[in-house]
């Protein structure tokens, strides 16, 4: 192989970082990853000890205003405090790129310059401009107040695009809106993203008893899971499962957040949808098992995993065009890919499935086929081979700079 790059790896939190180090290294590269959970804690990723820098002050006052619900209030402060760690953590080390996870970049941004290695912001969603366009226009129609983008997180992410050499981002959505508000094609990093789904792919014989329940008829099983929110749709949730309700029973497993509590307790005393716990991630495969159809009408989104685990479980899934997951839906093979806030035309296609079990059970089948295409290794390949196209310009760039400037 080539040389190996020399990688950093900058998180609040977990996300889908820790996958994509651990791959990183298998493929030969030296990874450092910065984060706010324990090294013990990571090395359930197979990463070893000594690649993790652990924050862990920053993770255990972090965790307890979750709990006390002083997040929102403290955000400011525990970003910029978070940032600060990770600047220090990383100051005087140059690496071909760091990467670094939006809302926690512009302290480690400022103090880095491009011959430091290549800036990589990693935003996990759509611009964040455009999150909260969408996000207050659902406030309004849900008459709730939204969990959003508070405008100094904005002002804040804004600062982190500019700072960035490149900003990483996971799918055809999130690149439309940071085109649509005028980012650089150039400064796009477009890495469609992946998920563990060894534990959620169905087995055959799984697949075979899903045929025959959905070809002997019966109410269609209709599926969601994960967060009950504006964000992910719920409104278009409660009207769907409103919709179909006389050939479909509707399930929710996962949290529902304080905004939609009421909301989803009418819908469950209606009769419209049956809510089921949290479980943990182990235990969901045997929902997966349960459902004929996946939704997810989400408002916005990056790369929800849930789409994919219900995929490879081999379940058609509908998807709304603002998420990221939408890349991964051959439509009309294995799901649909249907325009936000468009219960009505969910409802449809679900009609159909519902009259026609030979297509159902067809497109079950072409779900779980197309499942296990894309793996971990290939998003650190892609990673890697825009690391290695981009990081040498932009340092022969920064040194050219540097000497083209005239002793003072």
């Amino acid at each position: 192989m080539s040389n190996p790059l020399k990688i950093a790896i900058v998180v609040q939190g977990r996300i889908n970082a820790f996958d994509l180090a651990r791959e990183l290294i298998r493929q030969g590269h030296e990874v450092t990853l910065v984060t706010n959970y324990p090294a013990f804690i990571v090395a359930r990723w197979g990463l070893p000890p000594p690649v993790v820098v652990s924050l862990l002050p920053h993770g255990l006052v972090n965790r307890l205003a979750e709990r006390m619900r002083l997040a929102a209030a403290l955000e400011p402060w525990l970003h910029r405090w978070f940032g600060r760690m990770a600047e220090r953590a990383l100051r005087g080390r140059r690496f071909d790129a760091v990467i670094v996870y939006s809302g926690v970049a512009e302290e480690l941004f400022r103090e880095r310059s491009p011959a430091d290695g290549l800036r990589v912001l990693l935003r996990a969603s759509s611009h964040i401009e455009e999150q909260r366009e969408i996000l207050l226009a659902e406030e309004a129609r849900a008459s709730v107040s939204v969990d959003k983008p508070s405008l100094w997180r904005v002002d804040r992410e804004k600062r982190e695009y500019d700072l960035a050499d490149r900003i990483f981002i996971l799918g055809g959505f999130s690149q439309r809106s940071f085109l649509n508000r005028s980012v650089p094609a150039e400064k796009l990093w477009a890495v469609h993203m992946t998920a563990d789904l060894r534990v959620f792919h169905a087995t055959q014989e799984g697949m075979e008893e899903r045929r025959r329940r959905v070809l002997a008829g019966g109410r269609l099983q209709v599926l969601n899971t994960g967060t009950f929110s504006h964000r992910k749709g719920c409104l278009d949730m409660v009207e769907l499962a409103r919709q179909i309700h006389d050939f479909a029973d509707f399930t929710f497993v996962g949290t529902v957040v304080p905004e939609a509590a009421a909301l989803a307790a009418a819908a469950e005393k209606e009769g419209l949808m049956r809510f089921l716990p949290r479980v943990p991630e182990r235990e969901l495969p045997g929902a997966y098992a349960k459902g004929d159809v996946f939704v997810m009408p989400t408002l916005e989104d990056g790369f929800p995993a849930v789409v994919a685990h219900a995929k490879a479980a081999g379940l058609p899934v509908l998807v709304t065009c603002n998420c990221d997951t939408a890349d991964i839906i051959e439509h009309g093979v294995s799901g649909w890919v249907l325009p936000v806030r468009s219960p009505e035309m969910f409802a449809s296609h679900l009609k159909a499935l519902h009259d026609d079990r030979m297509t159902l059970a067809a497109m079950s089948q072409a779900a779980w086929q197309g499942s296990a295409s894309r793996g971990w290794e290939a998003v650190a390949a892609e990673t890697t081979a825009l690391i290695r196209r981009d990081a040498a310009a932009d340092f022969a760039g920064a040194a050219g700079a540097a000497c083209d400037k005239k002793p003072g």
